[in-house]
């Protein structure tokens, strides 16, 4: 977590996406950043499950874009006397939810 955020591109990312969902060209206006940057640290930021694709949308050309979403809803970030400790938030998408019920079905069902 703490290299995610320590990452200048993935801050810029998470930042962004903390406001709501966005496409990758949206970002790359956002943050200024290059856009090969951007998709190749959303593509890292998905694989460690800190952001994913909440749908698919399509422009006004006709173009099938991903809208991106971050799963962390807050970060605290504590310093001490031994090391630096960190707590994370997640942010529940409905896949998370359904999952979570289901669970509970089957354990109520038993």
């Amino acid at each position: 977590m703490l290299a995610a955020i320590g990452d200048s591109v993935a801050l810029a990312i998470l930042s962004a996406l903390g406001a709501g969902e966005r496409d990758g060209h949206s970002l790359v206006v956002e943050t200024h950043l290059p856009q090969s940057s951007i998709y190749r640290k959303l593509r890292e930021l998905q694989e460690e499950r800190l952001v994913y694709v909440s749908r698919l949308a399509f422009t006004h050309d006709g173009h099938k874009v991903e809208l991106f979403r971050s799963r962390l809803q807050e970060i605290h970030v504590e310093f001490g006397p031994a090391r630096p400790r960190v707590r994370v938030v997640v942010r529940e998408d409905s896949a998370d939810r359904i999952q979570g019920m289901w669970a509970e079905v089957r354990r109520s069902s038993r």
